[in-house]
């Protein structure tokens, strides 16, 4: 994949070998004599096997007795199929662990020439760093799973670090004479210039990664899109389901759904045109407002967009808890009841006599079912004493009106 171009350099051409194209665990390379040689030499390769028709293959490795840890495994699938806009496929999936916490380092380092790009807040399906050289070609870097990494360029040195008792890199590169490529992620796999690379499940790969290519002749048929908001619960709260029906015509063998114009969901189909085809999306945890949904349907032929369905939610904080009192005989000692006869239901609340807290905790939500939590109050000096209820969830919190209690 190098078109002329060195995209990871080692030690002959790198001085420091911290700056090498190679882990680091704590900061330091495994034991080493040279670049291609471990002091302990202790690494297994655990599976091996060539891909028919091309230069490509698999390799499954084990170094975790070269740097002294309890799991350091590489699968790597090389796919040099032609076909697409890609050169050459790079799937890594590097996994770490061990018994004590550790910063765990992945590192790639070019040649001088090539310019390197980092893009921290692109979406999951576009690339996370981009190497260019001077002809203009690309090696796009993907990482899908970027939830406590951190990115930096160190000296020319791309550097992806995870710190924690195990770690995960799971990488895909993709070289193109045509620019940067970008890819979506569809049901967990990315899916990139047509190939499917699923990088949980890079062994089961046979000669190179299947073709995103489900047979279709004709764009799919337009999708219809609808919502159960206010049908399901009978309140228009934040939790609800986006469905697209197609009813009839050229199947779709995906659907991406997109919030406010941003895509949030995507889910495969199995294509049987031309029957009716359904996919239900659940939406959870949505505040007060209003959200333009949008269906895009797709096949190898083509895509077809849906027309826009606004979903407005009214309903999403918890409904008015009601309180009550037994304190019938006015004494100091009674009992404080908070009830949601109906509506939207808390998962916490805060109860407060005056404006002491003096009890809180969790509540079991089922919208839009009966919630009560009781307060007991003992041997209360003479006074009044006011109390209100919290009823609290994500999408905001609601106050009951305030009861008086009287003891005499």
């Amino acid at each position: 994949m190098s078109h002329d171009t060195s995209w990871a350099l080692q030690g002959g051409k790198v001085q420091d070998p911290l700056l090498w194209s190679k882990p680091l665990v704590d900061g330091a390379l495994e034991p080493y004599v040279n670049q291609y040689d471990t002091v302990r030499g202790e690494g297994v390769t655990i599976a091996s096997r060539p891909f028919a028709g091309q230069g490509g293959g698999y390799v499954h490795l084990d170094g975790s007795a070269n740097f002294e840890v309890s799991t350091a495994e590489r699968e790597q699938v090389v796919d040099l199929a032609p076909g697409g806009v890609a050169d050459a496929l790079v799937a890594i999936s590097d996994t770490f662990a061990d018994d004590a916490s550790h910063s765990w380092d992945w590192q790639l380092r070019p040649e001088d020439a090539v310019t390197i790009a980092t893009f921290p807040s692109s979406a999951p399906g576009e690339p996370l760093f981009t190497f260019t050289s001077v002809d203009g070609t690309t090696l796009s870097g993907f990482v899908p799973d970027r939830e406590g990494l951190d990115v930096q360029v160190i000296d020319h040195t791309l550097r992806l670090t995870r710190t924690g008792t195990a770690a995960e890199f799971g990488i895909v590169l993709a070289t193109s004479s045509s620019g940067p490529l970008a890819g979506e992620i569809v049901d967990g796999a990315l899916v990139l210039d047509g190939r499917v690379i699923d990088l949980g499940d890079l062994g089961s790969v046979g000669d190179g990664f299947p073709r995103d290519d489900d047979g279709a002749t004709e764009p799919p048929a337009v999708g219809l899109l609808s919502s159960d908001n206010g049908w399901d619960t009978g309140l228009r709260d934040g939790d609800y389901t986006i469905t697209m029906n197609l009813w009839w015509g050229s199947n779709a063998s995906r659907v991406d759904l997109y919030e406010d114009g941003t895509l949030i969901a995507s889910e495969r189909l199995q294509p049987a045109t031309p029957a009716a085809q359904s996919v239900a999306f659940p939406i959870t945890g949505r505040t007060n407002g209003s959200h333009v949904y949008t269906a895009e349907l797709i096949n190898g032929a083509g895509r077809t967009t849906t027309a826009p369905l606004t979903v407005t939610i009214t309903d999403a904080a918890p409904g008015q808890p009601v309180l009550s009192h037994d304190n019938w005989d006015r004494d100091g000692s009674f009992t404080v009841t908070a009830d949601l006869w109906w509506g939207t239901n808390a998962d916490r609340y805060r109860l407060f006599q005056g404006e002491q807290l003096v009890a809180e905790g969790d509540l079991t939500a089922a919208t839009p079912a009966h919630q009560r939590v009781t307060y007991r109050a003992e041997s209360l000096a003479p006074g009044r004493y006011v109390y209100r209820v919290e009823w609290i969830n994500d999408a905001g919190t609601t106050e009951s009106a305030p009861i008086t209690v009287q003891v005499r």
